[in-house]
């Protein structure tokens, strides 16, 4: 049983999981009459943790989630929905960028702002996309699985 207690700690990686998967070691050493109990509990919550790690990150994309704001007059509200990881980039009718980052999977995000957009969305096909309700078919804009287009 001691093998395995340390491929897990290998397996994860610090910067993934380091305030999960490091908490516990850094606990031994300093508190080791608190983690003395804990630790063969502790690769059974290290495997857990793991798995909530990619929905941790979805909560952070929730923070687009002030955007979902009935869009003003002249606006228009763009939902997206990422089934794998993917790049977009979306600008306004000024050019400002009104998003910019990679997303992960199972993630969704929502822009409000003024027409026209244009947009660069990596990884497309594992992208939807909707435009004030509508759904956008990404496939004719896409080219090598990047798609590049303008919304009015």
């Amino acid at each position: 049983e001691p093998a395995p207690a340390e491929p897990p700690r290998d397996t994860p990686l610090p910067a993934e999981t380091a305030a999960k998967v490091v908490e516990p070691p850094a606990a031994s050493p300093p508190a080791a009459t608190t983690s003395s109990a804990p630790l063969p509990a502790a690769p059974a919550p290290a495997l857990t943790p793991a798995v909530p790690v990619p929905q941790a990150t979805a909560p952070a994309a929730a923070a687009p989630a002030e955007a979902t704001r009935a869009p003003a007059p002249g606006e228009g509200l763009i939902r997206l929905s990422f089934r794998a990881a993917a790049w977009v980039e979306i600008t306004d009718n000024r050019g400002k960028v009104l998003l910019s980052r990679t997303h992960p999977g199972g993630s969704s995000a929502e822009v409000v702002g003024r027409p026209p957009f244009n947009f660069v969305i990596g990884n497309a096909p594992e992208v939807r996309l909707s435009y004030n309700g509508r759904e956008v078919d990404l496939a004719p804009h896409t080219r090598v699985a990047v798609a590049r287009f303008s919304l009015p």
